[in-house]
């Protein structure tokens, strides 16, 4: 069992010569940007307005995985930190 808790975003290496802004809309994501100066890394947002299915991110990463385009993905999740107790 997994204590990280997801969001609805994926981090997505495109391929060299891709738009992909337009990638991202084709598959049916937000396009939200680069990240930071990684030069063909994105962040795809999930639209998940009026849908209530359960498989719905296992969907999309067997989409995301057929993509030619696609060369690596990531669901992202929160990073927790925990304070130390130096006493």
């Amino acid at each position: 069992m997994s204590d990280k808790q997801y969001t609805d975003e994926y981090a997505v290496k495109v391929a060299d010569n891709i738009d992909a802004k337009e990638l991202a809309e084709q598959l049916g994501f937000e396009f939200k940007g680069q990240i930071g100066e990684l030069e063909g890394y994105y962040l795809f947002k999930v639209n998940t307005e009026n849908t209530k299915d359960e498989n719905l991110y296992t969907k999309i990463e067997s989409n995301l995985s057929k993509e030619k385009n696609i060369e690596w993905f990531e669901r992202q999740y929160l990073k927790t930190f925990q304070k130390r107790n130096f006493c």
